[in-house]
């Protein structure tokens, strides 16, 4: 069995759910990714780094979109 990349792992589940609405089949990616990462670690550490992950990506996603100036309309 190849050895799992964990950063491979949190990019892919993140950039699925973001190409979707459906919150099953994001709740099926979130599922997945978890147990690809149980592999090598455990149950909780797994929670952790995909929890970390998640939550960054929607701390980043939500500062581009404040840091976009807001320019009046002519």
């Amino acid at each position: 069995m190849p050895e799992v990349n964990p950063t491979a792992v949190i990019a892919d589940c993140i950039e699925k759910s973001k190409a979707t609405a459906d919150q099953e089949l994001i709740a099926d990616y979130i599922t997945e990714a978890l147990g690809i990462l149980q592999i090598d670690n455990t149950e909780e550490d797994a929670f952790h780094m995909l929890g970390s992950a998640i939550a960054d990506a929607v701390t980043d996603a939500r500062s581009g979109r404040e840091s976009r100036p807001a320019w009046p309309c002519s």
